[in-house]
């Protein structure tokens, strides 16, 4: 559309990871987001908050195990099994 401005939603360093979700990664910590700003975030050697972010935001349909493993590769073989009892402990 002529005279249409588009602006940025995300920061240029923001690694999209769905359409609905992308990471942000720092050297100190992830930060997950959408287009309306960061939803989560955990240090990077927090073991345990990346597999509950994993299990969150697979439960909540943002994005794939496979999506995530990009992302949280130490945890990416067990996001489907976090994911289940994240569900089953709801």
């Amino acid at each position: 559309m002529p005279g249409t401005v588009e602006l940025p939603l995300l920061p240029e360093e923001a690694t999209t990871l769905s359409t609905r979700l992308a990471v942000v990664e720092t050297p100190e910590e992830l930060i997950f987001m959408n287009a309306s700003g960061p939803l989560m975030s955990c240090a990077r050697d927090d073991a345990a908050a990346k597999r509950f972010i994993g299990a969150v935001v697979m439960t909540q349909g943002l994005a794939k195990g496979e999506d995530l493993a990009k992302v949280l590769v130490p945890y990416s073989r067990s996001l489907e099994q976090n994911d289940k009892k994240f569900i089953a402990h709801s």
